[in-house]
């Protein structure tokens, strides 16, 4: 920031998460007992919030008195459900930075876990047994994206041709999946324009090769010419009718 000349920078976003873990219950617990009653996964959907879960489900075991499927715990991620915040040196002297960011509306986070739990019943029966569910516990994922508003854009620093972005501060808007993979894609396109624009850097900087000249080959072919000529003169002058005995 103090490079860039700035105080402050905005556009920062974060996933929130709500975590549902009924499982701490000893009484759930027991029943993972059994690797072979675990069902384990994840989903993304593609409803408005754009939910994500991983999740671990105990099977239905009526000899283990367990007449339904449960779901001992999920991760329950709203991938389009962040507000922007905005990152500022709090001590110019010394560095220090500060952030201010708001997590998603629990609106949004329960509406995201009503999308999980309904494809979770489509998928595993329609008596899966769900946890009750409280926005309350919700909470950042820090899966971190943006904060250059108004310095960067789309990996590219304003008024900067040999400076790119090359983390998740490289994206403008929420990517709708782990950060990690969108982090990596970041770093190589960075990578790939730095390695692009230190091409034509030194391409600029090499001279032009000179261009032969012209002098020499004139003179070479005149001499190869005028060679021509004495030697059609010697055999004229060899071969002409006067010179024979």
């Amino acid at each position: 920031m103090r490079t860039l000349g700035r105080t402050e920078l905005g556009g920062l976003w974060e996933q929130t998460v709500l975590p549902l873990a009924p499982g701490l219950d000893p009484s759930l617990v027991s029943m993972a007992d059994s690797a072979d009653d675990l069902r384990t996964g994840n989903l993304h959907l593609a409803g408005r919030t754009r939910p994500q879960a991983e999740f671990t489900i105990c099977a239905a075991n009526a000899t283990e008195g367990r007449p339904s499927p449960v779901l001992l715990a999920a991760w329950v991620i709203g991938m389009n459900a962040t507000e922007r915040g905005n990152v500022s040196l709090r001590d110019p002297a010394t560095d220090r930075v500060s952030g201010s960011l708001a997590l998603a509306a629990p609106a949004d986070m329960e509406e995201a876990t009503r999308a999980i739990f309904a494809e979770l019943r489509a998928r595993y029966g329609s008596d899966l047994v769900l946890p009750a569910v409280s926005a309350a516990f919700t909470m950042g994922t820090h899966h971190l994206g943006g904060g250059l508003r108004g310095a960067a854009s789309a990996g590219r620093v304003h008024g900067l041709d040999n400076v790119f972005v090359g983390d998740m501060s490289a994206y403008d808007d929420d990517v709708w999946g782990y950060t990690t993979a969108a982090a990596a894609v970041a770093g190589v396109t960075a990578a790939m324009r730095a390695t692009e624009e230190a091409e034509r850097h030194r391409a600029a900087q090499v001279p032009p090769s000179p261009r032969p000249s012209l002098v020499p080959r004139v003179v070479a072919g005149a001499a190869f010419g005028l060679l021509w000529a004495f030697m059609l003169v010697w055999l004229a002058s060899r071969w002409h009718p006067s010179t024979r005995p």
